[in-house]
């Protein structure tokens, strides 16, 4: 599979206050379709994330969430 890649894939998604993933999105390819398509189920797998705490005072608690890659 690494053979393949020129890149790490990279994904958009959106975490709401109760953990679960929506509007997940590759948006940069790695070059190799395998690889793409382990990032996104990955992401899918390892929802939901834990509840996001709301604070008071703010309003919407959908927000655009990227996950940086690990150092």
């Amino acid at each position: 599979m690494q053979a393949k890649a020129r890149n790490n894939a990279r994904v958009v998604f959106v975490v709401a206050a109760d953990g679960s993933v929506s509007d997940l999105q590759l948006t940069e390819s790695s070059g190799s379709a395998e690889l793409d398509q382990f990032a996104l189920t990955l992401v899918r797998k390892q929802a939901p994330f834990p509840p996001i705490q709301i604070k008071l005072g703010v309003q919407g608690a959908d927000r655009p969430f990227l996950k940086p890659p690990p150092p």
